[in-house]
């Protein structure tokens, strides 16, 4: 998988949703990344949505990008935000 190339230098994902629709396909997810800045993030996000549209024609890609210190999920896997436990 696409992703997984990723996974392996250090890049997680979640939320990824996919759909068709006629002969299109849309697929979106967030991108948990641990960078510096935001155009290191956008970067990344490009490169990615690039590739799954290389490998699948006729795809719709939408990312966004969280550093991966906020993403905000515990320990067990659930999510969790500051001041909403």
């Amino acid at each position: 998988m696409i992703l997984d190339n990723y996974r392996a230098q250090g890049i997680a994902f979640h939320a990824l949703r996919s759909r068709e629709a006629g002969s299109r396909r849309f697929v979106s997810f967030h991108v948990l990344v641990l960078i510096l800045d935001s155009s290191e993030g956008h970067s990344i996000c490009e490169e990615i949505e690039l590739a799954i549209r290389h490998d699948l024609p006729e795809t719709t890609v939408f990312t966004i990008w969280n550093h991966a210190k906020t993403s905000l999920f515990c320990r067990s896997g659930t999510r969790s935000r500051p001041g909403f436990g």
